[in-house]
């Protein structure tokens, strides 16, 4: 986990199931030691996945020991094009060895100021990210309230991902599900409803099948979802 953000919370990849202990944290200070850092890891043979937090936070090594009022026009872009480039010639020479690390990009979207015609979100970046990356995944959370669980807390986080670049094979373009910030309905905390994710799935692949007011499941009829379930 490159850690450019400093922002990792033990605590909190605990709570969603990752094992620190097996975890390599590395926490760099600027975008090309970012660049460095990747391409000597993907080339290790017991790598697995690879996570960088974030794109946005590749900052150039000029710009952090310039003057704060110069202007540096096009510094993250240039940087995140020569970590795809590198990167991506680096996870090549791995797939002769027989090594095929899973490198994973988080980045933001931000708003153009101004823009009143077209789609204002930019992100940070430049292009380079939209024609290197195989797959391409946009996440979107809300938070919701359950007054039953706590009035003034949200219980669960509703999350949509939608994958709209891709080149490589995927089952399903768009999936839905709830992720519990709070424990409720026997979910612990950074748990998600299984229930929710797998009807969703088995709606999709045609498993379960509405026809009129009752559910169709093995050939079988239920009147809800709910006796599917039971």
């Amino acid at each position: 986990w490159i850690d450019a953000e400093w922002s990792f919370d033990k605590t909190w990849a605990t709570l969603l199931g990752v094992d620190v202990d097996k975890l390599v944290l590395v926490k760099p200070e600027y975008g090309e030691q970012v660049i460095d850092i990747t391409e000597g890891l993907v080339g290790a043979d017991d790598l697995g996945v690879l996570v960088l937090d974030s794109i946005a936070s590749m900052v150039p090594l000029a710009e952090i020991k310039g003057e704060a009022d110069r202007m540096q026009v096009g510094g993250n872009s240039m940087i995140v094009g020569r970590f795809c480039r590198k990167v991506l010639m680096a996870m090549g020479t791995a797939s002769k060895d027989g090594n095929y690390p899973t490198v994973l990009l988080v980045n933001q979207m931000r708003f153009k100021v101004g823009q009143m015609h077209g789609n204002p979100e930019s992100p940070p970046g430049g292009q380079a990210l939209r024609h290197f990356s195989n797959m391409i995944i946009r996440t979107y959370g809300k938070d919701e309230i359950v007054k039953e669980v706590n009035p003034n807390v949200p219980s669960h986080k509703k999350i949509t991902i939608s994958m709209f670049k891709y080149k490589s094979p995927i089952t399903a373009k768009t999936a839905e599900f709830r992720m519990a910030l709070l424990p409720h309905a026997g979910n612990p905390v950074g748990h998600v409803d299984y229930w929710n994710t797998v009807m969703a799935y088995a709606k999709n692949f045609g498993y379960i099948a509405k026809s009129g007011s009752k559910w169709i499941f093995n050939e079988h009829e239920y009147p809800t979802l709910k006796e599917i379930q039971t």
